[in-house]
């Protein structure tokens, strides 16, 4: 925490770590692409919806232990844009997601999937970009926390329809 604000992409990683180790625990030789992918998804995820929102929300406890946070070492308009641009990445990432997945998804899967990240991720972080302010950080994190369940019962609904075609 006092040493250098980068402790966030090591957060990213220890949190993208479990479900990669979950995919091996099915399969044995996994795609290296569909790993990344994986990876980068949550990784990005954690940076821009966990990570910089619940730093940001406690500045004011940061700057007195003097910790090294992106939004303490780069100030709230940079580290808004790098939560803007990690959860775009994020979404972005999200809709390649039927890559990955041995149902056919398809195009309404993706649709969704894209309205999850814009109403979990991106118009909260938006709103933490305009108003730069703890309650907003607040409610990004909290938002972004119901992101992987959304995608779950997104992912669910798809394959059970799948099913019963």
């Amino acid at each position: 925490l006092k040493v250098t604000y980068l402790r966030t992409f090591v957060s990213g990683i220890v949190k993208a770590s479990g479900p990669i180790a979950a995919v091996f625990v099915v399969d044995a030789n996994p795609s290296p692409y569909h790993l990344l992918l994986l990876f980068g998804w949550i990784f990005f995820w954690e940076i821009g919806g966990q990570n910089i929102p619940a730093d940001w929300n406690d500045t004011a406890e940061d700057r007195r232990v003097h910790a090294k946070t992106i939004p303490i070492r780069f100030g709230v308009e940079k580290a808004g844009l790098i939560v803007i641009a990690t959860l775009a990445v994020t979404v972005i990432i999200s809709s390649f997601l039927p890559l990955v997945s041995p149902a056919n998804l398809g195009l309404p899967y993706i649709l969704a999937s894209l309205a999850a990240g814009f109403i979990f991720l991106l118009q909260p972080g938006y709103q933490l970009y305009k108003q730069k302010d703890g309650p907003h950080a607040a409610k990004l994190f909290d938002r972004a926390s119901f992101y992987p369940m959304a995608q779950f019962v997104i992912v669910s609904f798809f394959i059970a329809a799948n099913m019963l075609a």
